[in-house]
């Protein structure tokens, strides 16, 4: 998985510079970073016997959007993550001792139990868990990565595509959250995150810039049934506002198909120069988002911040190809 990423315009279409580790923006920094670990690791040696030949640290826990750093949920998660187990243990049983319902704190006592248990153990309570909480993408999230540890990457996939159906579904910070981070883990080679759509709403039509700012807002949350809703009452566009609109249709499943239609607005001689050199720069990142070859994308890249390029894409553009081909 890549490791750098351009960021989002300011909403007044202010680009903004490259920055450091700047992929990271769309997921929180420590748990993606461990949870992109897990990726490298989903291909592992087959069990033996009931517990041995699997990894001795469990997935870290994804935390809820909404949790304080200095809260006791926080802490625990951060003693399994530095693989403190019987600290972590400990912490959490006292987590669920204070919210019994708290869904977080039982995932996260449960993956306490790794070696106490062994993982078998634990990839079962994870599936007991799902039954209580069908709807939790959460405990779904979590069940693909212990699956995943198993080396059961059949059902670790399937877990992973419910966590994203689910907290798409939901729609709520959390549960998004958790669907970004399995769509992520289902796309190894890809970017992490969704798609950054380079449009400001200030650089569309005046009676189009509203809509296109909930559109924008919905894309960055990674809402993508709200945005789907906002991309039909927009309906057919030109300008700038087309190449958002495009954008934001972009699906890890089938990069291609925005490429090609962000492609075609590229090529469109209807379209005003500075649009076609927008919808080129966009084309390149939905390539990229794909999982694309960077050293195309490279070339790609010095095109769009070459001097015969549009002054606006330019200075989106040359941080970006900064970052990622210097």
């Amino acid at each position: 998985m890549h490791d750098a990423a351009p960021t989002l315009p300011d909403a007044d279409g202010t680009p903004v510079g490259a920055r450091r580790n700047v992929l990271r923006f769309l997921v929180p920094v420590l748990v993606a970073a461990a949870l992109v670990g897990i990726a490298v690791v989903m291909v592992g040696p087959a069990p033996r016997a009931a517990d041995s030949g699997f990894p001795r640290q469990p997935p870290p826990l994804a935390l809820p959007s909404d949790t304080a750093d200095d809260s006791a949920l926080a802490r625990a998660a951060a003693d399994l993550a530095n693989g403190d187990l019987d600290d972590a243990r400990a912490g959490f049983t006292d987590v669920v001792a204070d919210d019994q319902d708290g869904v977080a704190g039982q995932v996260g006592l449960v993956l306490s139990r790794w070696r106490a248990t062994g993982p078998v153990s634990v990839e079962r309570d994870l599936r007991q868990l799902v039954r209580e909480y069908p709807e939790s993408a959460l405990v779904a999230l979590h069940l693909g990565l212990v699956q995943a540890l198993l080396d059961d990457q059949r059902a670790s996939r399937q877990s992973l595509r419910e966590a994203v159906e689910l907290g798409r579904e939901a729609a709520d910070p959390t549960s998004l959250r958790m669907a970004r981070l399995a769509n992520d883990l289902l796309h190894p080679d890809a970017f992490s995150g969704d798609l950054p759509v380079l449009v400001a709403p200030a650089e569309v039509e005046g009676d189009l810039q509203a809509p296109v700012r909930r559109l924008l807002d919905a894309v960055r949350v990674g809402d993508v049934n709200r945005a789907a809703e906002l991309v039909n009452q927009i309906g057919e566009v030109d300008g700038l506002a087309r190449v958002a609109v495009v954008a934001s249709r972009f699906d890890k499943d089938e990069p291609a198909d925005t490429v090609v239609r962000l492609t075609e607005v590229a090529l469109d001689p209807a379209e005003p120069k500075p649009v076609r050199d927008r919808a080129r720069l966009m084309a390149t990142l939905a390539d990229l988002w794909g999982g694309g070859e960077r050293a195309e994308a490279c070339r790609e890249l010095a095109t769009s911040a070459g001097s015969r390029t549009d002054a606006a894409t330019r200075r989106l553009a040359r941080p970006i190809e900064s970052e990622l081909c210097d």
